[in-house]
């Protein structure tokens, strides 16, 4: 895959995300008794107790959670579409998880579908050998190839948006044996005043043995 694939990938995340969706949401049924150990009853419902006292309802209108003062805490629907709805009973959102193509987005709507906001900005995908996950402004990429890893830390703040979705094609294309990508990441990471750590055998090593191990390694150079 080319590196203007990848980029054309992450550039198309915000088309996987809509802005307003269908709320699937199921009337609470009456609480159950919590059970000491999780039940199945003939009718395949499903009622278990919470790490926080509650207790938890499954069934075929998806899974209903009470908190341990017996209010309705959770509701998650069945699977449409290949996605489920999380709702957040007391804060009156709920939450949908897309993926497409390895990367993930997760997006947060109020009660009547509207996006509130999505976390396009800390999308992560796991591709190849590489891995990558971005939390607010920090991006953490990493790969392993036996015994030699790779790890690299950027910070989007002091980087464009191009420049961030370059990092993340580079690590794509380095994860699957590009010694070519990893020095492009390496300059990458020193031009926005990011960390590269090389490491073999668990031995943190200098970025030019780094390098030049990658080159050893690799054939595209």
């Amino acid at each position: 895959m080319k590196v203007f694939e990848i980029i054309e990938r992450t550039t198309g995340l915000e088309k996987v995300v809509p802005a307003k969706v269908k709320p699937i949401i199921e009337p609470f049924p009456k609480k159950p008794e919590t059970p000491a150990q999780p039940t199945t009853d003939d009718n395949g419902t499903q009622i278990s107790p919470t790490r926080n006292g509650g207790v938890k309802l499954g069934d075929g209108r998806g899974t209903f959670i009470w908190d341990k003062n017996g209010q309705p805490s959770m509701y998650i629907s069945p699977a449409i579409g290949g996605l489920k709805q999380v709702h957040n009973i007391k804060n009156k959102t709920f939450v949908v998880n897309y993926s497409n193509q390895g990367f993930d987005i997760k997006a947060t709507y109020d009660q009547q579908g509207n996006k509130i906001s999505d976390d396009s900005d800390s999308t992560s995908f796991s591709l190849g050998g590489a891995s990558a996950k971005q939390e607010g402004n920090t991006i953490s990429i990493s790969y392993n190839f036996g015994p030699f890893s790779m790890e690299t830390k950027l910070d989007a703040s002091k980087a464009s948006p191009k420049q961030i979705q370059n990092a993340k094609a580079m690590a794509q294309e380095a994860g699957r044996g590009s010694a070519k990508s990893t020095e492009d990441l390496v300059k990458m990471a020193d031009l926005i005043g990011g960390e590269v750590i090389f490491k073999n055998n668990g031995k943190v090593i200098s970025q030019e043995e780094g390098i030049k191990l990658a080159r050893e390694l690799f054939s595209d150079v």
